[in-house]
C-alpha cells in the first residue's frame, strides 16, 4: 500500500517541480482605424479614437462588429476594421 501512493505524490508535486508556465496572450478584439497621422488607431468608443492600449476591447468579435454600427459618421469615416489583438495573461 504505502508503494502505491509514492507514484501519485510524484504526479502531484511534478507540477510545482516545474515551475509556472509560460503566459499565453488573450485574444481579444478591437476596431482599428485609419486615422491620418496615426500609426496606432483604434476606437475608444462610439465617438472618439486612441492608441491600442485605450481601445475598446471585445471577447467576440461579433461584439466588436455590433460596436461598429453604433459610430459616428465622423468615426464611420476612417475605415472601421475588426481586428485581433493580443493582451498578455497577468
Amino acid at each position: 500500500m504505502k508503494w502505491s501512493l509514492i507514484p501519485l505524490l510524484l504526479l502531484c508535486f511534478s507540477g510545482a517541480i516545474a515551475g509556472p508556465k509560460a503566459t499565453q496572450p488573450l485574444p481579444k478584439w478591437a476596431v482599428k482605424l485609419n486615422c491620418k497621422g496615426w500609426s496606432d488607431c483604434y476606437a475608444v468608443n462610439n465617438g472618439s479614437y486612441g492608441n491600442r492600449d485605450k481601445a475598446k476591447k471585445f471577447t467576440t468579435q461579433h461584439e466588436a462588429l455590433q460596436f461598429v454600427k453604433t459610430f459616428t459618421t465622423s468615426l464611420q469615416r476612417l475605415n472601421p476594421q475588426v481586428v485581433e489583438i493580443h493582451l498578455a495573461r497577468n
